[in-house]
């Protein structure tokens, strides 16, 4: 409600964070790595991966932010990411895949957004999976999913709402029948891991009655506080919000 009004509404300008740069970074990093893959045909060398981190990472420019530590963290990260996965990297179909020109349209209701990387499950029934990457400390599933008492299950709305813009895209030419959460930082014991769900028609027409509702509340200028106070902690708009 009210942070989707402050976010996407009168889209108040961000303050980015240095956590927030670090992802950017890393996230770019990755994209360029699988697009030489794609490309290429052949897996580009940890190097790639680490000096396109850092090249990213040094047009960073904040406040706050010490450059040598993000710049340790992430060699150290995308290092034990890469020899973890090395093996397994598959060559996407999409990278970065935006929706933003496509009209994509729930009921009347615009939709956008854009997903981190599309792999293909099965060529001759087109069955794909869409991984989003995050940084920061790796979720459970129950938290993923809203079941821990500090989560509001906005996680796995995301990937609900990504398959439901997948659906209503004239344009992708896909069935995205799995999601994934890839967490490129380890856990505290070193170990990486990565979350896959398949997805459930119920929770599906769920968050579509939700985006309609949203919808027509925002047309309507109604926009409700959060009742869970836990998250107001690290929300960018906590300073305007009232709460």
């Amino acid at each position: 409600g009210r942070k989707f009004l402050y976010n996407n509404l009168l889209r108040i300008p961000r303050v980015k964070t240095p956590a927030l740069a670090f992802g950017t970074a890393v996230h770019k990093a990755l994209e360029l790595f699988f697009t030489e893959f794609k490309e290429k045909g052949a897996l580009p060398g940890k190097d790639f991966l680490i000096e396109r981190f850092e090249k990213a990472m040094k047009r960073e420019v904040l406040v706050g932010l010490d450059m040598d530590q993000a710049l340790k963290k992430g060699e150290k990260i995308l290092n034990g990411y890469y020899e973890h996965y090395k093996n397994e990297f598959e060559k996407p179909i999409f990278l970065e895949y935006f929706f933003g020109k496509h009209n994509v349209y729930l009921g009347e209701v615009p939709l956008t957004g854009k997903l981190d990387k599309v792999e293909m499950l099965d060529s001759v029934q087109r069955k794909v999976k869409i991984t989003d990457y995050k940084t920061g400390k790796p979720r459970s599933r129950n938290d993923i999913e809203g079941k821990t008492k500090s989560s509001d299950g906005r996680y796995k709305r995301q990937l609900n709402f990504y398959k439901i813009l997948c659906e209503n895209d004239q344009l992708f030419p896909f069935d995205v029948v799995s999601g994934e959460f890839d967490f490129v930082e380890p856990n505290p014991s070193g170990k990486f891991k990565k979350e896959d769900f398949c997805f459930d028609g119920e929770e599906l027409e769920g968050l579509k009655v939700l985006i309609k509702n949203t919808y027509s509340e925002i047309k309507k200028h109604k926009f409700a506080k959060t009742g869970n106070n836990y998250l107001c902690k690290n929300c960018d708009y906590r300073g305007i919000c009232g709460r």
